[in-house]
């Protein structure tokens, strides 16, 4: 058995995770943490807590707690549309570029303007828009062509995208 002693407040895991529009915009908050035994509590098949480390099962002993929720708004959007209009035309290569190379392009959702979902700015994002939209490319990575959160982590995130129905609304 493995035991952690816990001395004072300590975070033992992190836990992330996808929700509707509910917590979107709301102040952090505590919830109560409960563990149960298994029975027919959890659904059927019921199902047991269980511990995972370096490939090794372990039962934990169940210690109930509290559980701090702090949400994290995503925005929905399109890939590809970097000036956020609903529309995926020449501007937004114009608007990648310029914002590339500093002319004064502004892009309040860089995940959109990643066109090819590398988790980085760079030439190959106008092109792979420009290959899409003339020469029969493939299109730009998802979420394309609706409205929806970005299925890849990276740093590039969307403050804003105007042309998606947003959590606020």
């Amino acid at each position: 058995m493995i035991s952690v002693p816990i001395a004072s407040e300590l975070p033992v895991a992190e836990v992330s995770y996808r929700t509707s529009c509910v917590l979107s915009g709301q102040p952090p908050s505590l919830t109560t943490l409960e563990f149960t035994t298994g029975g027919n509590d959890l659904g059927a098949p019921s199902v047991g807590n269980l511990v995972v480390v370096a490939g090794v099962e372990f039962a934990p002993i169940l210690i109930a707690g509290t559980l701090d929720l702090t949400p994290v708004p995503e925005v929905a959007f399109v890939r590809g549309d970097c000036n956020s209009n609903g529309d995926l035309s020449i501007t937004d290569v114009v608007t990648t570029l310029n914002f590339i190379f500093g002319n004064g392009g502004i892009a309040n959702c860089l995940d959109a303007c990643d066109a090819n979902d590398s988790g980085s700015l760079n030439l190959a994002d106008p092109i792979h828009c420009l290959t899409f939209m003339f020469a029969a490319g493939p299109e730009p990575s998802g979420p394309y062509p609706l409205c929806g959160l970005d299925p890849t982590p990276d740093s590039l995130g969307c403050a804003a995208f105007t042309a998606c129905p947003s959590c606020q609304n």
